[in-house]
């Protein structure tokens, strides 16, 4: 417990420090372009890497917020990545209609913001997208969005995965191994050295090492550590 404790204080703290390297002009740029908190695996967009890298130096999504200081039309029709879209397309607002206030909203199409939150891609990364999957997320024009086209794009979206065809998954030796050893593993420490019992000791109670509130414990500092770290 005492070390999970200590990495996700660690790992708070790198983030805070991070923070600091960013130049003060970026100060509220959670506010300058819409799902900004949506690209899953950035912590935070502006940093090189992807949001990973805790040296604190900018991608050229940083730059653009930076140079253009937070004006959404410009950086929004920018395609600094040059990976074919533009920033708006990668951040769910294709028209660049998307105003600064509206990121705390609950999205609502009618409201003519951005189009969409969902397949959000980073503007400072390199995408590849399918022949057409790009437009496929976007409206047929910027004057109307059609809610029903909207539903029928997210259904695709959303199953996307079991519509493809499925690949053949060569099967390596070595990851048969590591996975038998790793079922081992589990079962040796499940059974053998009593993690059953410390995981409940409700239905173990004559073999638990651990009470049942240091167990609760451990598990809520175990959800919270992956939780503070998930999007490191």
């Amino acid at each position: 417990v005492a070390v999970l404790i200590m990495v996700a204080i660690a790992v708070m703290l790198e983030r805070a420090v991070r923070r600091t390297r960013v130049s003060r002009t970026l100060d509220g740029r959670e506010g300058w372009a819409p799902n900004y908190r949506h690209i899953w695996f950035a912590h935070d967009p502006v940093f090189m890497n992807h949001g990973m890298s805790g040296d604190g130096n900018l991608c050229t999504f940083g730059y653009q917020l930076l140079n253009a200081g937070g004006d959404w039309p410009t950086v929004c029709r920018q395609d600094r990545d040059l990976d074919g879209l533009t920033t708006g397309q990668e951040l769910g607002d294709p028209c660049c209609l998307w105003t600064p206030g509206s990121e705390g909203r609950s999205f609502d199409l009618a409201s003519r913001q951005e189009y969409r939150r969902w397949g959000i891609t980073h503007p400072g990364k390199l995408d590849t997208l399918r022949p057409g999957q790009s437009v496929a997320r976007e409206p047929v024009n910027c004057s109307t969005y059609d809610v029903a086209r909207y539903a029928a794009q997210f259904q695709d979206f959303y199953f996307s995965r079991i519509d493809e065809p499925k690949l053949a998954t060569p099967l390596v030796p070595a990851k048969l191994v590591s996975f038998a050893v790793l079922l081992w593993m589990v079962g040796h420490w499940f059974w053998r050295r009593g993690l059953a019992a410390d995981i409940c000791p409700l239905l173990f109670p004559k073999n638990a090492h651990l009470s049942c509130r240091v167990s609760f414990l451990t598990l809520v500092v175990a959800f919270y550590y992956m939780d503070l770290t998930s999007g490191f």
